[in-house]
């Protein structure tokens, strides 16, 4: 086909490659349940040949339009930290409001990417690689319902998924989704670029069980595009050279013509300036002009037509901004009663929006620039009034059967500040007909941001309510939130006790009812007692599961027992499974050969196997070895895995480099750090310099942090000093405390005077340590010190317990 590159990649895939010439915007509509292969779901395209509406989607780039392809500002920190991420071989997710420049941002990237040379430094090499590259974009319309297949490329490979939320905004795409993300993360020379919307669709979907589960989060490094402040529109607007609204920008105004353009320009960026960089670009308040003269004309067809853009972008029934003409068409006819309208009348209006800059149109669909979106057109009527309209399209009756119910849950998820009372009141002809155990679900857990005993107040209104189904769905939700494991299972017998008998699987147990129950208990017997009871009910188990009984298991010989009836099942180990085994491995040699074990698996260790194996590693060479070989495999050290380090450093100077290695890379130690630190100084003066460095951070020094200086005090002065500002930021004194302090002191009545501050802060003693301060009181043995100390001894009142045993075997 003329436009097109055919290239063959391993695996027997015949992969149709978009060259310059053929980029076209490519609409297909998936409809539920239709399985597609990797050629259908994907354009793959070589970098070389990446065009801007390529990444763009198509978006208008003449001056005066909405759709402005503006002059891009590349000095921000984000878009440096964009391409250092990328530079290392990372995984990018780019995030921020509309119009912040997240698609622009990956676009200057994919830039870098064809002309390498404008890159320096450590990075220059991987993006001489990446050269070299192909692009992999979804296409317009896919929604992953199935899980595909990405073949295997002999060069490096690129993935951009604009908006995640898109890919991931419901329940039912996170699985098939998430495993071709997986298919991409286990891959060598591949890094994958997505584009997030801040705010409540990225909050969604941080909270997203199954996406925590999958440590989804944690392959990406994130990089956010902030608001701008009001002063800076004007350092973009001069660097830019701006090219706006018919006035030209320069740099540097000499003449007084160009002194008033730039006067007229700041103040026309001024008003419509709303923190992002896109805004500076877009002229909303004529947008806004625009519209309301539709608003007014008499062009119902074109009102429509913006209105159901406007209500189909509420809803979330878009590919990336592109709206399918046939639902468009359909909504119109809904909305105007009128089944008649033409195509020619249609395609005409379309044009004539198109031609006041409304919108695009093209292949099928259209497109309606986000600005206009979000800030611009109202649809002026409730939300229950748009989906019962949306409803009665009849291409969403042709999705298949649920299309309806999905349809009302995306609108209650929207609900953010409504009650339950006010959805129920609103949504009521709409919940008769389609309410199902999602839509209960969905408002228990939104019951529960506020609290538990609002979930439990909601759920006991369901059980009366016919509008509310409630099955193994709601009641997991509610297991999940449940404070304690009491509570727990006491829902789970409710569940049991539903339908006695009923051989219908979505008023029994699940497996995830089981994996949220064994989260909640650590009592060995219970965790036994659960599995026998999924095995009684034929449940069958998942990596997630076995992941977790893994994880509670009271000791290692039970957790491989699980592991080897998992192999026995046919179930795969995947990362997470092999960190938690790691973890629980009883020595070095075990957790080192599951590490092994996952490389030959083709699995790829992630930050916290290697933190854990630092952790459990016999001496500080080899820790330090994994250390090394994390950062090969591209994987970024935290607080943890240097707290380990500079806990097993021989000595201080190598204690405290670590100390600067986590500085120079942004990492803020922690508490344990520097109280490791402290232990590890060479002198008091050294030791309080960290104490006091701590508190500049804003940490937080704990009982072990004062006992650990008042150990390297070199004064009774100093030991005074450190012991005062622990009582007085109300640290209770320890065992380990009292040793210290009656190894630093000098005489028996100093011991005395400490002993008294200490009782009187009740600090405890703990048996276990009763023989080694009996052993630090011997000092003092001498029969004139002994009767200093019995005579004080005997003058106490009501002493604790450990005091107590203390001095019985102290003056025995």
């Amino acid at each position: 086909m003329e436009g097109q590159t055919h290239i063959t990649v391993p695996g027997n895939h015949n992969i149709v490659v978009q060259g310059i010439s053929g980029s076209h915007v490519t609409l297909n509509f998936t409809t539920a349940g239709a399985a597609k292969t990797f050629e259908e779901c994907f354009r793959v395209i070589p970098i070389g040949e990446v065009q801007p509406k390529d990444i763009m989607n198509n978006r208008r780039y003449e001056v005066e339009q909405g759709f402005l392809d503006f002059f891009y500002i590349d000095y921000r920190d984000c878009d440096a930290k964009l391409l250092s991420s990328v530079g290392d071989w990372k995984h990018a997710m780019v995030t921020g409001y509309p119009l912040a420049g997240k698609t622009r941002a990956i676009l200057q990237l994919i830039r870098k990417m064809q002309e390498p040379d404008q890159v320096t430094g450590d990075a220059k090499k991987v993006f001489g690689e990446l050269q070299k590259s192909v692009l992999l974009i979804p296409k317009q319309g896919i929604a992953f319902k199935d899980e595909v297949e990405i073949p295997q490329f002999d060069c490096p490979v690129v993935a951009f998924f604009d908006d995640l939320q898109f890919f991931l905004n419901d329940e039912q795409r996170i699985r098939p989704t998430y495993a071709i993300f997986d298919q991409l993360f286990r891959r060598e020379k591949t890094v994958v670029l997505v584009t997030c919307r801040a705010g409540r669709e990225l909050t969604d979907l941080e909270s997203d069980r199954t996406l925590l589960e999958y440590r989804f989060w944690e392959k990406f490094e994130r990089v956010a595009i902030p608001y701008e402040s009001a002063e800076s529109r004007v350092i973009v607007a001069k660097r830019a050279e701006l090219a706006f609204n018919r006035w030209l920008l320069v740099a540097d105004p000499s003449s007084a013509e160009e002194q008033k353009s730039w006067e007229v320009v700041e103040k026309m960026t001024q008003r419509s300036f709303n923190g992002t960089y896109g805004s500076l670009f877009l002229p909303i308040d004529d947008m806004k002009l625009r519209y309301g003269a539709i608003k007014k004309s008499d062009q119902p067809l074109h009102q429509s037509i913006l209105y159901a853009a406007k209500c189909l972008y509420q809803l979330g029934a878009h590919s990336n901004g592109w709206f399918f003409l046939n639902l468009i068409l359909h909504y119109c006819r809904q909305r105007l009663s009128d089944q008649a309208i033409p195509p020619y009348r249609f395609e005409r209006a379309l044009q004539e929006l198109a031609d006041d800059y409304f919108l695009i149109f093209n292949e099928g669909a259209l497109r309606v620039e986000e600005v206009y979106l979000e800030e611009v057109i109202e649809p002026n009527a409730s939300k229950a009034k748009i989906l019962s309209d949306l409803i009665a399209y009849p291409p969403f009756e042709e999705t298949g059967k649920g299309s309806e119910s999905r349809l009302l849950n995306t609108f209650i998820r929207q609900e953010e500040k409504a009650s339950f009372e006010d959805i129920r009141r609103e949504y009521q002809p709409v919940l008769k007909k389609y309410s199902n155990p999602f839509t209960s679900a969905l408002l228990l857990r939104k019951a529960g941001k506020q609290s538990f005993q609002e979930m439990e107040r909601v759920f006991q209104l369901m059980e009366k309510d016919p509008l509310f189904p409630l099955n193994n769905v709601a009641f997991n939700t509610l297991i999940e939130h449940t404070p304690d494991y009491r509570t727990a299972m006491r829902y789970y017998q409710q569940l049991t006790e539903c339908a006695p008998g009923s051989k219908d699987p979505s008023l029994l147990p699940d497996k995830f009812t089981f994996t949220t129950l064994l989260r909640r208990t650590s009592d060995p017997k219970e965790i036994s007692r659960l599995g026998e009871e999924m095995k009684r009910l034929n449940i069958e188990s998942d990596v997630i599961s076995y992941t977790t009984l893994i994880n509670k298991s009271p000791d290692f010989a039970t957790a491989k027992g699980f592991l080897e009836e998992m192999k026995k099942l046919g179930l795969t180990p995947n990362e997470v499974l092999y960190t938690t085994l790691i973890n629980k491995s009883p020595d070095f040699a075990t957790a080192k050969g599951f590490l092994e074990e996952m490389k030959k698996l083709g699995l790829k260790p992630d930050e916290f196997s290697y933190n854990t194996l630092i952790n459990k590693s016999p001496d500080f060479a080899t820790a330090k070895g994994f250390l090394e070989e994390m950062k090969k495999l591209g994987l970024k050290p935290d607080e943890f895995s240097y707290t380990t380090l500079i806990n097993k450093s021989p000595d201080f100077a190598t204690a405290n480099g670590f100390l600067e290695e986590m500085k120079k890379l942004g990492l803020t130690p922690n508490e344990v750090s520097y109280t490791t630190l402290i232990n590890k100084s060479p002198d008091f003066a050294t030791a309080k310099g960290f104490l006091e460095e701590m508190k500049k951070l804003g940490l937080t020094p704990n009982e072990v942090s004062y006992t650990t200086l008042i150990k390297k005090s070199d004064s009774e002065q100093h030991l005074k000093e450190t012991f005062d500002e622990m009582v007085t930021r109300k640290l209770r004194p320890n065992s380990h405390t009292i040793q210290a302090i009656l190894r630093k002191v000098s005489s028996e009545h100093t011991v005395q005077e400490y002993l008294s501050l200490m009782l009187s802060q009740k600090a405890k003693i703990a048996d276990k340590d009763i023989p080694h301060l009996r052993a630090v009181l011997n000092r003092w043995s001498k029969p004139a010190q002994k009767t200093v100390l019995k005579n004080w001894w005997l003058q106490q009142q009501d002493p604790p317990d450990g005091w107590q045993a203390l001095f019985e075997q102290y003056l025995r």
